[in-house]
């Protein structure tokens, strides 16, 4: 098995000069895998480089399918976290607007389920924007006023 360098010197040399993207992407992914010391990444770019060489006219499949495996192979660790850390984020927000609109939801159907005097002392004791929020919602939806 040849040692990283001597990969990356010979993945440079065997482009074509008529590809300076691919060979700069080759270079980046191999720098990562140093970084990594991932033996499975250089294994996976020797592979999709002996691809590259071996056949000339790509067919449209064969270009997408390069690219997506060159997308893979760059992606790191790093990016990998941040992509969870923002799902996992949208999660939390998301779930947190659906626990407040079940509360209101609950709030202003015990309010129509009152009888009009109790509501309007609840109403009376709220401040200002919510008690005006929950009577929008009252006639909006139960027509009480």
């Amino acid at each position: 098995m040849q040692s990283l360098p001597q990969v990356i010197s010979n993945c440079a040399a065997a482009l074509p000069e008529a590809r300076p993207t691919r060979a700069n992407q080759l270079r980046a992914a191999l720098r990562t895998a140093k970084r990594l010391q991932s033996l499975r990444v250089t294994t996976g770019l020797n592979r999709h480089l002996h691809r590259l060489q071996s056949s000339s006219l790509h067919s449209e499949c064969e270009v997408v399918a390069n690219t997506f495996c060159f997308f893979i192979l760059l992606v790191s660790t790093t990016d990998i976290t941040v992509w969870v850390m923002s799902g996992l984020l949208a999660i939390g927000i998301g779930w947190s607007k659906y626990a407040k609109w079940k509360t209101r939801d609950k709030f202003v159907r015990e309010l129509a389920a009152m009888d009009p005097q109790r509501r309007e002392k609840v109403l009376s004791r709220m401040s200002p924007e919510l008690a005006m929020e929950a009577r929008q919602e009252l006639m909006r939806r139960f027509h009480i006023s």
